[in-house]
């Protein structure tokens, strides 16, 4: 989620899928909830180029459930994507070696578990449970305040 004090909370689920099988993943697409407002999502677009440099990330609205409590976070996008994490009831950082990596962006980082991902589109499909996740606030910079 986003948060910064002239734009309103939202959510965004980006995409990331291999082009064969056993390769890299690489960004495809991102889904933005269909409540964000032009500015959230162009500010969402300019991260996504300046971190990443993804110019022609294709962006979909789509109606985005999502339900954060304090040891569980759920994203849901019907007939697409079911994405389920767990938080310890202890939170800890992430592991020195991936927190080294992480983006100056990303704040309060805990580590966390994928307790079950689910993900279908025309041309993918996988699933995968237990596998590391983080939780994080992350605050960007944007033009359009």
């Amino acid at each position: 989620m986003y948060n910064r004090s002239r734009l309103k909370p939202f959510t965004v689920v980006l995409v990331a899928s291999p082009d064969k099988p056993e390769t890299a993943p690489s960004f495809k697409s991102a889904f933005v909830s269909d409540d964000a407002e032009a500015k959230e999502t162009q500010a969402f677009q300019q991260l996504v180029l300046e971190n990443f440099g993804l110019s022609n990330l294709i962006m979909q609205r789509a109606y985005l459930k999502t339900d954060v409590l304090e040891h569980r976070q759920t994203v849901t996008i019907p007939s697409v994507l079911e994405y389920v994490i767990e938080v310890p009831k202890e939170p800890r950082p992430p592991d020195p070696n991936v927190s080294k990596y992480l983006y100056k962006w990303i704040t309060n980082p805990v580590q966390a578990t994928a307790n079950h991902v689910r993900f279908l589109s025309e041309d993918v499909q996988f699933s995968y449970t237990g596998t590391h996740a983080l939780v994080s606030d992350f605050s960007v910079n944007s033009d359009n305040r």
